[in-house]
């Protein structure tokens, strides 16, 4: 199949340069572009995301389309997949939401894996293997990885341990192209985050501890009878750690337990064993009296479903305003996505938010796209969520199985 792709391309580039006869016949061109790059080309790959991104290329220069920015990315995307590191560091972009398209979400996750597998790859390769187009700044896409890792993000968590890595690498990385005051920059930037990352890394570990946790079970009144404890809102527990802290930290907890399992995780003996797995179900009782607590004090779940008018050029437009403003409000915005029909394109925005109703209201007025009249129809939901128990229970299963 690929060297199928590679013929096409071949009688392509025979095409557009007239050697089938008196003049270039661009159609035929394309075509045989076009079916490379179904058989899985990778230089097709990267005209046609290039053709469709309106830029320069090396065949079918002057063959023109309409630009389509989905098309380029699944290009791209194709073209990465195949190995391509100019096309990973496209699609890294993507993600990262430097570029757009109407169908690629940003999400910071995927951002950084592309990015890794180009510095992967990259370092992996002899000095003869990397050409002129290769020649990227490593430096800076560590230092990218860097900061998305230090304020976490679409799908991203938050670690100041892999952000400190990160700025020592590219620390490192412009070391070796003589850049000594940017590289004293990015050390600088990893001093500052080691700190943090051994407080993160302290509590933690006491949680993790057998006893630590169970300390804080102790402090919640969680495990110790067949009732959750009472959640005391913004009061200072036994421990010293506010209400929301330890919520904060028993839910990153539960996140580790989806990854380890009790035993080989936190080395607790049967005893403690028992008592965490008593925990992680009584938590999702506990966490619903949290919720209650959270929804007298007037913050509540909504559901804000927003669909647009019918023909309206605004939404492409404004996507990147429309980003950064959820991101902005990313402590409150616990979801948000694009609504599309049938055929893939987008009709409408969908969000979960825990807001006042009136701070619900307001987001939404202030929503670029509500703000350029994007919206047809809003609609304001109260939400009694669940994923919240989900998650927990699904924590403890695992742990229960392991």
């Amino acid at each position: 199949k690929k060297l199928g792709g590679d013929v096409h391309f071949q009688l392509a580039k025979m095409y557009e340069n007239g050697q089938f006869g008196d003049e270039p016949d661009l159609d035929s061109a394309f075509f045989h572009v076009q079916t490379a790059a179904d058989a899985g080309s990778r230089q097709a790959h990267i005209v046609m995301a290039k053709l469709y991104s309106g830029v320069a290329r090396d065949v079918l220069r002057d063959f023109k389309v309409d630009e389509d920015p989905d098309m380029a990315f699944n290009h791209w995307l194709e073209a990465a997949k195949a190995g391509d590191h100019p096309a990973m560091n496209m699609v890294a972009q993507y993600y990262e939401g430097l570029l757009s398209a109407p169908g690629v979400e940003v999400s910071w996750k995927s951002a950084v894996k592309w990015y890794q597998q180009l510095v992967d790859d990259h370092y992996n390769m002899d000095e003869t293997e990397i050409d002129e187009e290769e020649e990227f700044e490593m430096h800076k896409i560590l230092a990218k990885m860097a900061a998305m890792y230090e304020t976490g993000g679409t799908g991203l968590s938050k670690s100041a341990r892999k952000a400190c890595e990160l700025y020592n690498d590219a620390a490192a990385a412009a070391e070796e192209h003589m850049k000594a005051k940017l590289a004293s920059k990015y050390y600088e930037k990893a001093a500052e985050l080691d700190g943090e990352a051994e407080e993160e890394e302290s509590t933690v570990s006491e949680m993790t501890s057998g006893s630590g946790l169970l300390d804080v079970m102790d402090d919640l009144s969680i495990g110790n009878s067949s009732a959750p404890g009472t959640p005391k809102a913004s009061q200072q527990t036994s421990s010293g750690w506010s209400e929301a802290a330890l919520i904060n930290m028993i839910d990153k907890f539960v996140v580790v337990l989806k990854e380890t399992s009790l035993a080989a995780g936190l080395g607790a003996s049967g005893e403690e064993q028992e008592k965490l797995e008593t925990f992680l179900h009584s938590y999702h009782d506990y966490k619903h009296a949290f919720d209650d607590m959270l929804l007298a004090e007037g913050l509540q779940t909504w559901a804000l479903t927003c669909l647009d008018k019918v023909g309206s050029a605004v939404r492409d437009d404004l996507r990147q305003g429309h980003i950064r403003y959820v991101k902005a409000k990313a402590g409150n915005v616990k979801m948000a996505g694009v609504l599309k029909n049938d055929r893939g394109d987008p009709i409408g925005s969908l969000f979960v938010l825990n807001f006042s109703k009136e701070d619900a209201e307001s987001f939404m007025e202030s929503d670029p796209y509500a703000v350029a009249g994007l919206y047809d129809k809003v609609t304001l939901t109260e939400w009694d969520v669940e994923w919240n128990a989900m998650t927990v229970h699904a924590a403890a299963d695992k742990a229960a199985e392991a």
